[in-house]
């Protein structure tokens, strides 16, 4: 039974049927079919994928809800510190994305979808190596830093 203080929310189903045969339904808030037509969605589908993969990344490999601590401060470092590697990753391996499209578009491989970066690894390398730098910030110069953050895009 609905609690009596619950509102109604109205919502749109919309079928979309994928050139592979899968059927998927999609729910949306967006309800007048009128102003909303239903071919436009598949393609806002796949406008937002990317946004979608960034999300799956922060919530499954950063585990941005895990905290190292319960106080207030200790949440808003972790929080803060998983943007920062965030930050750090994508800054280092833009370039070899870059490079990994620019090869397989000079390729033109029969591949369905564009050739990109594991960014589960590119994070993986990305923590491990700022880790190790960090912990030790205090034996190294900034010039050697910003080498080593050189060598780091490298290997990513």
């Amino acid at each position: 039974m609905l609690n009596a203080d619950c509102k109604t929310l109205k919502v749109r189903l919309l079928k979309m049927e994928h050139d592979n045969d899968q059927v998927e339904i999609m729910c949306t808030s967006l309800v007048d079919s009128k102003k909303y037509l239903h071919k436009e969605f598949k393609e806002l589908y796949h406008m937002s994928w990317g946004t979608e993969e960034a999300y799956k990344l922060f919530k499954s490999r950063i585990e941005v809800e895990n905290f190292s601590g319960l106080t207030a401060r200790s949440i808003y470092q972790d929080f803060h510190a998983k943007i920062l590697m965030m930050t750090f990753c994508a800054i280092l391996s833009y370039p070899i994305e870059e490079k990994v499209k620019v090869e397989y578009a000079k390729e033109k491989t029969e591949n369905k979808f564009d050739q990109q970066i594991n960014k589960t690894h590119a994070l993986s390398v990305t923590k491990a190596l700022l880790i190790n730098k960090w912990c030790r910030i205090g034996e190294v110069n900034l010039f050697f830093f910003k080498a080593q953050m050189r060598r780091i895009a490298l290997t990513i």
